[in-house]
Parts: C-alpha cells; sequence; structure tokens
C-alpha cells in the first residue's frame, strides 16, 4: 500500500475517534437528563463544553505544530481525548461530566486541524477533492454508528458504557496514530508561521463552516431526542432517523469529492448543499410521520458540503499553510459547534414544541448559503 493511503486511513481513523466520543453523549441525553434533573440548556453545555476549547486553541495549536511537528502534538491530543473520556465513565456528577467532556475538548481541538493538515502534504492538488472527500467521511460514520450502537449500549449497560466505548476507541487510535504516523516538515521561517492569516477569504469559508456546524450538530445533538418526545417517534426510529444526515454522506462524500476534482468547481456544491438543507429542515418542523421521515432522508441527500469545503481550505493558502487555513476553519467551526446545539436547547426551553428549534437549524443553513455566495473559490 502506498504510504499516502496509510497516512489517508490514519488521519481517517484518528478523528473517527475523537468525532465518537464527540457523538458518545447524543444518545444518552434522555438518561442523563432524567439523573441529574437538567433542562434542554443545561443538558446542551456537555455538547458544547467539548468544542469550547476549539474556538480558543484552534489559531494557537498551528504554533505548537509549527514547532514540534505533527506527530508530537497528535500523540498529545489523543492522550487528552483518552484522558477526557475516562473522566467522563468515571464521573458521578454533572460537574465531572463537564471536566471530562471539557478535556476532550482540548485535545479534540488539536486533533481536527492535524488530521486534516495530514492529507494536504501526502496529496497533490489534483487529487485532494478525493482524499478529502474520503477523509470527510469520519464525522458521518462516527455519527451513524454512535446514534445507532450506542443506544442498545446504554440500554443493555447504562449510560456510562457509552463514554466506556469511546474511551476505548480513543485508547486503540493513539496507539495506531503513534505507529503508523509519518511525519513531514511543514518549514522553518518562524516569521513567516502566520502568513496568510488575514485571508479574507479563508475567514469567509470559515463563516460558512461556522453556521454549517450550528446547524448539523445541533441536529445531530437533539433530533433523536425531539423526534422521541415531541413527534412520538418510537426511539429506535428515532436516533436512526437523526443519523440519516450523516448516513447518506457516506456515498455522497467520496462521489462529490472526486466528481469537484473533475469539473474543476467547488462553490456550486457548497451553495446547492446549504439551500437543500435549509428547506430541509424548514419541512421538519413542520410535518409529522410518515412524511417526516421524507424531510429527513432529503436533509440526508443534501450532506456533500464536507468534501469540497475540505478541498478549498487546502486550496485558499499553499500545502504547507494548510495547517493554518485548517486552524481558521475549525477556530469557526468549533464557534458553531458550540452555539448551534446550546441555542436550540434554550429555544426548545424558551419556546417547547420543537417547531422554533427547526426553524432555528433552517436559518443556520441559510446563514452559511449567504455566506457561500460571496466566496472567490473554483
Amino acid at each position: 500500500m502506498k504510504k499516502e493511503w496509510v497516512i489517508l486511513f490514519v488521519s481517517f481513523f484518528t478523528a473517527f475517534s475523537y468525532l465518537f466520543a464527540l457523538q458518545s453523549y447524543p444518545p444518552i441525553i434522555p438518561q442523563v437528563m432524567e439523573e441529574f434533573a437538567l433542562s434542554y440548556t443545561a443538558a446542551s453545555l456537555l455538547m458544547s463544553l467539548v468544542t469550547l476549547a476549539g474556538i480558543f486553541l484552534s489559531l494557537p495549536a498551528w504554533v505548537f505544530i509549527f514547532k514540534w511537528g505533527l506527530k508530537k502534538v497528535g500523540a498529545l491530543s489523543l492522550a487528552l481525548c483518552t484522558l477526557g473520556g475516562l473522566v467522563t465513565f468515571l464521573s458521578g456528577s454533572f460537574l465531572m461530566l463537564g471536566l471530562g467532556r471539557a478535556i476532550l475538548g482540548v485535545g479534540g481541538a488539536l486533533i481536527n486541524i492535524i488530521s486534516f493538515a495530514m492529507v494536504p502534504l501526502w496529496f497533490p492538488r489534483k487529487h485532494r477533492g478525493k482524499a478529502m472527500g474520503i477523509k470527510g467521511l469520519d464525522m458521518p460514520v462516527a455519527t451513524v454508528v454512535a446514534l445507532n450502537f450506542l443506544p442498545l449500549v446504554a440500554a443493555s449497560y447504562g449510560w456510562r458504557a457509552s463514554f466506556a466505548a469511546s474511551t476505548l476507541l480513543l485508547l486503540a487510535s493513539t496507539a495506531v496514530f503513534i505507529l503508523l504516523f509519518e511525519d513531514r516538515p511543514l518549514g522553518n521561517s518562524a516569521a513567516k508561521m502566520f502568513e496568510g492569516l488575514w485571508n479574507r477569504q479563508m475567514w469567509l469559508l470559515g463563516a460558512v463552516w461556522c453556521f454549517v456546524n450550528m446547524g448539523t450538530i445541533a441536529y445531530s445533538t437533539w433530533a433523536g431526542t425531539f423526534f422521541l418526545q415531541l413527534k412520538g417517534v418510537p426511539a429506535h426510529l428515532a436516533f436512526f432517523m437523526a443519523g440519516i444526515l450523516m448516513l447518506t454522506a457516506l456515498p455522497l462524500n467520496p462521489v462529490v469529492g472526486t466528481l469537484s476534482d473533475r469539473l474543476g468547481k467547488r462553490k456550486i456544491f457548497i451553495t446547492l448543499s446549504m439551500a437543500l438543507m435549509g428547506v430541509s429542515f424548514t419541512l421538519i418542523a413542520f410535518l409529522s410521520l410518515p412524511l417526516l421521515f421524507s424531510a429527513v432522508v432529503l436533509l440526508g441527500f443534501s450532506a456533500f458540503y464536507a468534501p469540497v469545503i475540505f478541498a478549498s481550505t487546502s486550496e485558499l493558502l499553499p500545502e504547507e499553510k494548510a495547517g493554518l487555513g485548517f486552524s481558521i476553519l475549525f477556530t469557526c467551526g468549533f464557534a458553531g459547534t458550540f452555539l448551534g446545539p446550546f441555542l436550540v436547547g434554550y429555544i426548545q426551553d424558551a419556546f417547547p414544541g420543537g417547531t422554533p428549534s427547526f426553524l432555528a437549524m433552517a436559518v443556520f443553513s441559510v446563514s452559511a448559503l449567504m455566506c457561500s455566495r460571496l466566496l472567490k473559490v473554483r
């Protein structure tokens, strides 16, 4: 096997393990809310805390990566993720749960950037859309597996078993990363470390990614609970429906990534995805079963934004500065991941029923659409 495909596997698996840990909480929200008597707003904090560190650490992470290299910082970040998972598993209070999730977030802020920065260093521009399409499967696969597998684990062994499973996976990915990843130089000029930081198009793409995450992460966090509690969907079907958004991304991401390479187009796929997503969230807000299921499937077929956004990031700055580009992207993305679930949880407390919450997700998608129209990517 060529070395670049080994690196792509390492990139995928390390990010997958963190994202699985991130998504290990949504399937057990009802049990955690019941045990600790939490409101929707308070419950959302355990999701938002994971991403809080990413808002503040994503740009400084580039300094650490530039100085010490991807491998050293990557190993440290995965160790922190594993520690965070262990704390959540052992926790006996809401405060300790929050601490564990925050530690997970510190490691996740680093490994997210590192996993993406690997790809442009090993794949040429003409194959980058395909590589990013495969790499971008980490989030959908992690979400689908977590939302469909972990409810069964929690039902049989209690909600802490969900955190135990994610911690074991993080431990395995740490070993894989240390054994298989091979570093490449990022340059040696500290003066040029932040060259490109004020690239306006990069920050505009970051705004798109922020709004995308506000909608999609709010949905993956709350949809299963809302379908179960507010729309009368059976438990086994509620969390499956919540995962359809990511399930359909499995075939779509590699196909769209490759197609965007061949057509030499990125922007059209971003805008079309955002438009479909806004329509889908609006339909979900007002429909009930069986039509609700059709709207959820339509939402799933809108989930082809990731490979083109990631490929655009690696093209707005030189290959050796891809880490900086992804630092900017994920600073914005983590802000969206923090705000989305929290705002939707707050809206649900203030306006019970679910309709305003799903309409808020539609607003997030339309905001991403408006930002994408200003992009000057090919």
